[in-house]
């Protein structure tokens, strides 16, 4: 059970890239104060986290369906 929470880590980890989309972030949010950053970075933490796991349960459903 841990080994398949910790591969599964590893892969959303890799698919959200947040090293790689940190300048991107910085650059976008450059003109708000640190309260209007925080508060951006916790939305789109959220927003991010929601659509992965509809699409995980959207495949987990296809695939139950499948057997």
């Amino acid at each position: 059970m841990l080994e398949i929470f910790i591969q599964s880590f590893t892969l959303y980890f890799i698919v959200v890239d947040p090293i790689g989309c940190t300048p991107i972030f910085f650059v976008i949010t450059q003109n708000l104060n640190a309260k209007e950053k925080i508060k951006t970075a916790i939305s789109a933490t959220i927003i991010a986290a929601t659509i992965l796991l509809f699409f995980a349960l959207i495949v987990i459903f296809i695939l139950f369906l499948k057997k």
